[in-house]
């Protein structure tokens, strides 16, 4: 079989950043690292095959835990005073109190980490979780290669579209630090974009009774790993009925899409000019929210403006290291914002024909699979920011991580097909944003990463 290097060094590369990222990250900076360690330390303890009525809080666990917690200097680079006398479990610590336990989510990936562990003669709490991040690092490798047959797919087997999709993925410091964190995000990921995988090669090359059940047993497998897992019933529904419901649903579509097109920019435009009325206008939507779901019509828990709600979700998109307490300077943030208005606007033109596009894709062929992923970010990005503004969570980019195909996608094909239209040679767009988001990864090591916890 015939090896492919290009591939195979985009693979090397993002390993290599990985494993810079697990080691120079101190234990438990990974988004809720300690809860979710605790579930796979129980079942390592009682057994990947124990009955969950077994399992109770451990809580001599969680005060050793809390000990190494705070050996690391946790509560200094979360930004929190340490408290005078250490709390014996999570319940009572600061900051993590908010998120205090793991224990009510799908209980798969805990399982099998657990069985993992069990493989290794390795009893040190903090031994354990340098193994379980470089579990965490094996999945989203194995994450990668699904996406980039996704990418094959979607291209019509044009292997240089795949791999520059691919390598503006590996190169997002956030998504490589998500990667090597102790959390269900890799495993996640992994078993999504499996599923997506599957969905898109049932519809290309005809559903046959091993497509449906190897189908079946990725959607099962979304489902155990967390509850964003649901999302493949709306999404695998979409993708096969949205050719054969009639009319109507055409017809649904097309003025949701336009008003999306025509909609979102007024908003935009309100939220500039008038930034007060339209952050009454989210509060006010979300609201109705809770009445149609809950029954009651509490306030909010946000009081973000939009703008840094946009803000927070490119910046935590992008990178922020570890509990979304150290991101990029404001204005570089600031700069990737116009980068990725300027995608969507250019994406937007070459599609509608104002511009010519980058590339002339065969978009009639790749249409269907190009809108199930589209409908899937438009699916995730509404559900989460609903979470956000109807609980005060999940404002963070990583929870877009299961449709990053898309994102990137709009934003990266956005810019070169601006570049086009500016004349900019059609090798140099590629390159151009490989490197920038190359440097992005040795500047975020070099004055984020290192500094912080290395040499502050």
């Amino acid at each position: 079989m015939k090896l492919d290097y290009p591939k195979l060094a985009l693979l090397c590369l993002f390993i290599c950043f990985g494993s810079l990222y697990l080691l120079l990250v101190p234990p438990w900076q990974g988004a809720d690292e300690p809860t979710h360690f605790e579930q796979v330390h129980l079942f390592w303890q009682a057994g990947p095959f124990s009955p969950s009525p077994a399992l109770k809080q451990d809580l001599e666990l969680q005060r050793r835990l809390i000990q190494t917690m705070d050996e690391f200097s946790f509560w200094r680079y979360v930004g929190v005073a340490r408290p005078s006398e250490l709390p014996d479990r999570f319940s009572k610590a600061p900051f993590i109190s908010m998120v205090a336990t793991q224990m009510r989510k799908p209980e798969l990936l805990y399982r099998l980490s657990g069985l993992y562990l069990q493989c290794f003669p390795v009893h040190d709490l903090i031994g354990q979780m340098y193994l379980l991040r470089f579990l965490s690092l094996f999945f989203s490798t194995i994450g990668l290669l699904f996406l980039y047959e996704i990418s094959l797919l979607v291209f019509k087997q044009r292997r240089d579209q795949a791999l520059f999709l691919i390598s503006t993925i590996l190169l997002l410091p956030q998504y490589a630090l998500v990667a090597v964190s102790v959390n269900t995000d890799p495993f996640l990921q992994l078993v999504y974009y499996g599923f997506l995988l599957s969905l898109l090669r049932g519809k290309m090359h005809g559903l046959t009774g091993r497509h449906a059940l190897v189908l079946l047993c990725w959607a099962l497998l979304c489902v155990g790993t967390e509850r964003q897992g649901w999302m493949v019933v709306p999404v695998g529904l979409y993708h096969y009925w949205k050719d054969q419901t009639g009319l109507f649903l055409k017809y649904v579509f097309l003025w949701m899409g336009a008003f999306l097109c025509v909609g979102l920019p007024l908003f935009i435009l309100l939220g500039w000019f008038w930034p007060a009325l339209a952050t009454e206008l989210i509060n006010q939507l979300a609201v109705i929210h809770l009445k149609l779901t809950l029954g009651k019509a509490a306030l909010p828990a946000t009081a973000l403006p939009w703008t840094q709600l946009v803000l927070a979700y490119i910046s935590s998109f992008f990178c922020s290291a570890g509990w979304m307490t150290y991101s990029l300077p404001s204005g570089l943030n600031t700069l990737i914002l116009y980068l990725v208005g300027a995608g969507s606007v250019g994406f937007i033109m070459a599609h509608s024909g104002l511009i010519r596009p980058w590339r002339n894709l065969d978009y009639d062929r790749v249409s269907s699979a190009i809108g199930t992923l589209f409908f899937n970010f438009i699916l995730l990005a509404a559900i989460s920011v609903l979470v956000y503004m109807t609980k005060g969570i999940y404002a963070q980019g990583r929870f877009l991580f299961p449709v990053v195909w898309p994102i990137m996608y709009l934003i990266c094909f956005g810019i070169l097909d601006v570049l086009r239209g500016l004349r900019v040679p059609e090798r140099v767009g590629p390159a151009l944003i490989f490197t920038c988001l190359f440097l992005l990864n040795v500047y975020t090591l070099g004055t984020l990463i290192i500094p912080v916890f290395h040499v502050g």
